[in-house]
Formats: structure tokens, sequence, C-alpha cells
């Protein structure tokens, strides 16, 4: 492989990354592998063994062999957002790499993350106390339901726009939703490649939903049952029957005045630091619960 990966989709989890991953991935201006998320360059291979992941430089540089010809090849790992040297390691790999992230409203990203860990069997408690036991009893970004310090968006931002500068571009979810037009219009402008030849997708990808009973739940939650799954089965046969048999989709809600509450009790003062270092007033959100 002569050319470098050069279009990174860094985060956040659950912020959309998926669905900018695949329209993305229609341009024939970018190759993009199967898998969406080697997770190469950051640190998280303990924490969900589950998960396929790239340890070695050969493999990952194989999963991008027949991209020479096109402009980019890209990789959507969420992970490098987090964890706090990955922004470090991707720049010593590739220092003129274009950056792209999706931030979303820290309480919504949390609770859309927690219904999947709750799915995941990751997770049996209440979604208040989990993050106020975070919160006050501190967690690391290496574990998998660190929800407060996966929403403190403002020195993750800053350690990409430190090192790659005007390579970085910034979206929300918010945007996302309130047109997928534009903000597609915002990244091919970024990246220079052509709009119209590009598929977009009007479904939600990767939406929450909870295991269906006991059996679902204890399926769907134990790491070496579903890696024996994943390793048997092809993906779109995994795909149909977990849709089918084993999720439904989810009815949980939070009521608005929680979510201010908990914005302004665990993320405000950090989100105020991240709308003047990216230049926005507010999340202008949309209520995406």
């Amino acid at each position: 492989m002569k050319s470098k990966v050069d279009l990174f989709i860094v985060g956040c989890i659950k912020g959309g990354t998926t669905w900018l991953y695949d329209v993305l991935s229609t341009s024939p201006d970018i190759y993009a592998p199967m898998l969406k998320e080697p997770h190469y360059f950051s640190r998280i291979k303990q924490i969900r063994p589950h998960i396929k992941h790239v340890n070695d430089y050969n493999e990952y540089l194989a999963l991008y062999q027949s991209g020479d010809s096109h402009r980019y090849r890209m990789d959507g790992s969420a992970s490098y957002l987090y964890e706090k040297n990955t922004a470090q390691r991707i720049y010593e790999y590739n220092p003129d790499a274009k950056i792209l992230i999706l931030l979303r409203h820290p309480v919504r990203r949390a609770f859309s993350h927690y219904q999947m860990l709750l799915r995941e069997g990751v997770l049996v408690d209440d979604f208040e106390k989990i993050i106020d036991v975070d919160y006050y009893n501190g967690c690391s970004m290496n574990d998998s339901h660190c929800l407060i310090k996966m929403g403190e968006y403002f020195g993750q931002v800053k350690n990409y726009y430190d090192l790659f500068g005007n390579n970085v571009l910034v979206l929300t979810f918010s945007d996302l939703l309130n047109s997928k037009e534009q903000l597609i219009k915002e990244v091919t402008e970024f990246i220079s490649i052509n709009y119209s030849e590009l598929e977009i997708k009007n479904e939600k990808s990767n939406a929450a939903a909870l295991p269906k009973n006991k059996l679902s739940r204890l399926i769907l939650g134990t790491n070496s049952l579903r890696y024996i799954i994943q390793k048997a089965l092809p993906k779109s046969f995994r795909v149909f029957i977990k849709n089918k048999y084993l999720l439904e989709k989810s009815s949980m809600k939070l009521q608005e005045e929680k979510i201010v509450q908990l914005y302004n009790k665990y993320f405000k003062s950090d989100s105020e630091k991240l709308f003047e270092l990216i230049n926005r007033r507010s999340w202008n959100e949309v209520n995406d619960i």
C-alpha cells in the first residue's frame, strides 16, 4: 500500500458516525473497508473483546491495500476521540490527515450510549445512578461505561485542533437531524469531493433497541458467546437474527426537564469552553431521544 489512510471520523460514540461513514463510502473518491472501526490508533482492546480491532500495523495496512487508486482512505473508529494519546499517534502516522468529528448533546449521547450498553448486558443499573457514580467516583476512559467523561468534549476536540488545525471539521448530531443534505455538503466541501455522487441515507444507523427477553439479554450480553457468533456467522445473517428475534425498539425516554438538569450539573461548564473553541453558541439541539 503506497498511500496512507488520510480521512478519519474520530467520534463521538452514538453521534452519527456510522451514518456518516456509510454515506461517504458511496463516493468513488473514498475507499472505505468493510471494517468501519479498526481501532488501531486507540487503546481500547481490553474493553470490549467481542469487538473486532486491529493491533498489527501490517494488518491495518492490509485493510486498505485496494485503496491506492482512491483519493481518500477512510477510518471510522469512534474510539479515537476519547483516548488521550490517539490524536498524537494519528498525527505521527499522517500529519496531513483530514479529521471529521461529530458531536452530540452530551446528555443525549450518554443516554443513547447507556441504552446500547444496557442492550449488551454491560450495564443493568438506572441511568442517573450510573452517571452519578461515574461523576463522583471517577472512571477511566478505558471503561466502556464512562458516560460522563466521554461527553466532556472540550479537551478531546482541542487535542485534534492543536495538532491538525484547519484539517479538523467539527459537526453536530443536531446538524445531521436538521439537514442531512447540508451537513454532507459541508463535509464534501471540506474534503473537496463531489456531493452529487453520494447516496444520502434517511434512516438511522444503529438505532436504539433493547433485548426482547432474558434469553436475548444473555446472548447479547455474553462477550464470549457474542465473539463465537461473530466468528461463525456472516454479518448480514447476524443482523437479521438480532433485529428479528433478539431486539425490540426502545421506548425509553428522558424528560426535557431532566435533560436540562443533568446537563447543567455535569456538562455545562465543559460545553461552554467547547462552544468558544468551535465557534458555536449552543447545541442547537433537536429532540433526538
